[in-house]
């Protein structure tokens, strides 16, 4: 697989992309004026820009969600260049960069991805000497060298040897990580990232001639001869593990599929079922890799890669960068697509293929394979981030219908009582009904004054709350104001909520630690004093949930009050210490393939709205209010309590309000940045096995941001290089 850095070449031609909407003059060479949000800029350029060189760009570009492709166009008039440089920015919205403009340019343009909102504060551009240049791309570069891994640093083709080299070009590398830099496209990706080199091919071919006993792959290829399943044979003709055995069926064959099924039930050994459609195309290194995976997890039915599709010009193109195995993300959409491989005797144990399989996918064969094989712990399904296999793009009319069945299927064989139904094409909702009697539920409101957003909260629990056994202890920290006092003691003395007195400095997690002490329900709900209520049925959703086996924790959809999405999971080591997942998202959008409306395993949820057991809180010692006492502490604690082996799963079916500023953040103290520091360098301490790789996620993609672009230098073992 070729890993090497992508140099820019000569600027290329200004396409037409980004959202503008006008120009506007500049009053002030050398400065944009600062524009209203996704508002176009346009300055003029002094003559000593004009001669060309290195020019530092300075200023602010705050962006969240969206598009954070930025450029800087550069204009001439006849023969003169035009072209553009990126304009990457750090997390915290700041342009610092260097960019390099040819002589004679009239004009330039910044221009601004489709992001979800976007501010752009004073910027200036102004020439640079090369002793500067040198220093500010010194300062840049060597920071990369000296903290990223060195297997990081391979991908993304910034070595020691560059940098003392062309000092230049390692600048361009290391400002790929700048964590608002624009993704790669998929092309480039797949060029830098996903194509097999000679030393690759030889690697391979060493490792499979070593092999003894390797896997058979029994390949079944539904679809009428021609080009589409000739190019399918051809990949397979193509493999560099050519172990398999090829079963082409035409049509519903019945003859075929029961002699497929035979074979299948007198498997001996190391023999797995791949099923294809005619068009689908394998990668040469694809059953390689499936028979390496497969020797790892020698208990394993079940081994699932990720997947593209292929355009109508056989171009790649739609990758499906996937998670690690969720079951709840299973039961609510097909996400572990085609990419998948099932060992022969446990298929044929849980029935094997019908003429469905064959017309609608692996899906229901998956999850009766898992059926079959019911134990404590459960089988593992591995997950193997590289795309191996490209699917021809087609839809095969009634596959939703056909997979709400699957899944209505598996539930009775495990004898749970829920109900499936349609949220989107490809995406389903499965209802777990709650017991005749409901575990209690305790919801846990700290506050402080804050009388009308505490009011508000608690009202609306109280007036859209369908759930029938919940109790609420407002936990008051220290308030002054006499109207916040005197409402809580009416509601307390009229029996609407339990008030509990933390009288010491704020601690988030103490305050909560308190209050689960004092909880009379066998679950608890910590909920911030700035959410609101929207829906009846939020709390039903995250009960239901939490009742299902193996699940400790359970978060909700978070909204900001303007509709955007503030919440649907936390990423954790992604963009920083953890990140809320699709955040800034429309709230009915769907996400990156799928995921923001669907419920799903992730590695932690916001105590904004979180739902776990008492008995597990009080188990793991509650949240860490001696390390955490304020930030941090409800991803440290679902962190802990998936380390004991409990599950987390976030749903979006419960939807709440939560009023926090959309735009920056507040300023600090130095005492409150201090702490900050202290709690963020715990985490990296505790966690520091966790953060570089959220099962959730996927190591294709951008570990500088959690907006699930590609990734600049993903991170992958390779098999064939150990």
């Amino acid at each position: 697989m070729s890993y090497k850095g992508n140099i820019a070449g000569p600027p290329e031609a200004t396409p037409s992309c980004g959202r503008f909407e006008h120009l506007v003059s500049d009053p002030e060479p050398g400065h944009l004026k600062t524009p209203s949000v996704n508002e176009g800029v346009h300055i003029a350029v002094e003559p000593a820009s004009a001669a060309g060189g290195w020019h530092l760009l300075q200023g602010s570009l705050r962006r969240q969600g969206g598009d954070y492709d930025a450029r800087l166009y550069f204009t001439g008039e006849g023969r003169l260049p035009s072209g553009y440089a990126a304009v990457p920015t750090s997390a915290k919205g700041v342009v610092n960069d260097l960019v390099w403009l040819p002589a004679g340019i009239r004009g330039l343009r910044l221009e601004v991805g489709d992001a979800a909102v976007h501010e752009l504060g004073p910027m200036r551009i102004r020439p640079v000497g090369s002793l500067e240049r040198r220093w500010r791309m010194l300062q840049r570069v060597l920071p990369v060298l000296w903290q990223q891994p060195a297997a990081k640093r391979l991908r993304l083709g910034l070595t020691w040897s560059r940098f003392l080299s062309d000092l230049d070009a390692a600048y361009a590398l290391a400002t790929r990580l700048r964590a608002h830099a624009a993704a790669p496209t998929y092309q480039d990706w797949i060029r830098r990232f996903d194509t097999l080199g000679e030393e690759d091919v030889r690697a391979i071919r060493q490792q499979v001639a070593g092999w003894a006993g390797a896997p058979l792959f029994h390949v079944l290829l539904a679809g009428p001869d021609g080009p589409a399943r000739k190019r399918s044979v051809a990949s397979l003709q193509s493999q560099l593990h050519q172990r398999h055995a090829l079963t082409l069926l035409e049509a519903d064959d019945a003859a075929v599929l029961r002699d497929f099924n035979a074979a299948l039930a007198s498997a001996q050994g190391e023999q797995w079922v791949l099923l294809l459609r005619a068009g689908d195309e394998l990668p040469a290194h694809a059953l390689f890799w499936f028979a390496r995976e497969a020797a790892r997890h020698p208990d394993a039915r079940v081994l699932y890669a990720d997947e593209d599709e292929l355009d109508a010009r056989q171009q790649r193109c739609n990758p499906r960068f996937k998670p690690d195995w969720s079951w709840a993300h299973a039961r609510s959409t097909r996400f572990l697509g085609a990419a998948v491989v099932l060992r022969a005797q446990a298929l044929a144990s849980a029935g094997g293929l019908g003429p469905d399989d064959a017309r609608y996918g692996c899906y229901d064969a998956v999850l009766r394979v898992l059926d079959a094989v019911r134990q404590a712990p459960e089988p593992q399904v591995p997950h193997i981030p590289s795309v191996l296999l490209h699917r021809a793009a087609a839809h095969a009319q009634g596959v939703d219908d056909w997979a709400m069945a699957a899944v209505a299927a598996h539930l009775a064989r495990r004898g749970m009582a829920a109900t499936v139904e349609p949220v989107r094409p490809g995406c389903w909702r499965v209802r777990h009904p709650l017991p005749s009697q409901p575990p209690l539920v305790s919801i846990i409101v700290p506050t402080r004054d804050a009388l009308a957003l505490t009011r508000l909260c608690i009202d609306s629990v109280r007036r859209h709350t369908r759930y029938p056994r919940y109790e609420i202890l407002l936990v008051d920290n220290q308030s002054t104001d006499a109207d916040a006092l005197a409402w809580m003691r009416s509601q307390d003395e009229a029996g609407a909520i339990r008030l509990l007195r933390y009288d010491a400095p704020f601690n988030y997690a103490a305050i909560n630690n308190m209050a689960v002490q004092q909880a009379a329900g066998e679950l608890v709900c910590l909920l911030n004093n700035d959410t609101e209520v929207m829906q009846p049925g939020w709390l039903e959703e995250m009960v239901s949930h939490a009742l299902q086996a193996g699940v400790d924790v359970v978060g909700a959809k978070l909204l900001y009050p303007n509709g955007l999405v503030q919440h649907a999971g936390d990423l954790v080591g992604v963009g920083g210490l953890a990140n809320h997942a699709h955040a800034f998202l429309p709230s009915d959008a769907p996400g990156y393939c799928d995921r923001a409306v669907v419920a799903q395993e992730y590695s932690a949820v916001t105590a904004a709205c979180l739902l776990t057991w008492r008995s597990r809180y009080l188990a793991l010692g509650g949240l860490d209010a001696a390390h955490l006492p304020v930030a941090f502490n409800d991803v440290d604690y679902c962190l802990r309590v998936r380390e004991a082996g409990g599950r987390v799963v976030w749903t979006p079916h419960a939807v709440l309000v939560h009023h926090e500023s959309v735009s920056r953040g507040k300023d600090l103290s130095r005492q409150q940045l201090r702490r900050a520091r202290r709690e963020a360098a715990w985490m990296r301490r505790r966690w520091r096995h966790v953060l570089g790789r959220d099962p959730f996620y996927n190591p294709n993609l951008s570990h500088e941001r959690p907006d699930f672009s590609l990734s600049h230098a993903p991170v992958v073992d390779q098999p064939w290089t150990s």
